[in-house]
């Protein structure tokens, strides 16, 4: 295993050997965390060429004093998110609504706020369409009585589903927080 500073400095001078021992140590754990962020290996590996890709492509500009590891999962989660916000421009209300709330804060703040709102619209993509349906219900102000209503489901039916749903948001959270935090 070589130093991270090794390796970006030998990526600088165009070393392939220091590309695929990169790639060959991050490709995985990269494909499975952009996986469970798209919910699809299709779009996850072009996600993951596109990323080794752009790294070659700029190496001259990475700076040897980066955590490669860190560079290399905020770099996609970026790509991630700009992927998700292409895909669903009129789908980011919650986003917006992030950014209102967010007016007299710092930037570190909204930026936050909009990461966790599209964390939480990746959780609810992920979902199965009944507990999703739930879920997107109770987000517009629905009980659990109208959201049984709606939906032709028990109101225990109901609850259950957003127990779960919730507990989905929670643990991509807690992932995405243990990867990146």
């Amino acid at each position: 295993s070589y130093p991270s500073e090794q390796i970006v400095e030998a990526l600088r001078q165009g070393s392939h050997k220091a590309f695929e021992i990169l790639y060959f140590n991050y490709q995985k754990p990269l494909f499975n965390f952009i996986k469970m962020l798209l919910g699809s290996a299709e779009e996850a590996e072009e996600e993951l060429q596109q990323l080794f890709v752009n790294i070659w492509t700029n190496r001259e500009k990475l700076d040897p004093s980066y955590n490669i590891r860190s560079y290399l999962y905020v770099a996609v989660r970026n790509n991630v998110f700009k992927r998700l916000n292409q895909k669903k421009k009129g789908r980011h209300e919650d986003i917006e609504s992030a950014d209102i709330l967010a007016a007299n804060s710092s930037v570190d703040e909204i930026v936050m706020a909009r990461e966790t709102a599209l964390i939480i619209e990746i959780a609810m993509d992920n979902m199965p369409k009944i507990r999703r349906r739930v879920m997107e219900l109770y987000r517009d102000g629905y009980s659990n009585e109208k959201i049984a209503e709606v939906l032709g489901i028990t109101r225990e039916n109901a609850k259950r589903h957003l127990t779960r749903a919730r507990q989905d948001i929670k643990d991509i959270l807690a992932f995405v927080i243990l990867f990146l935090g």
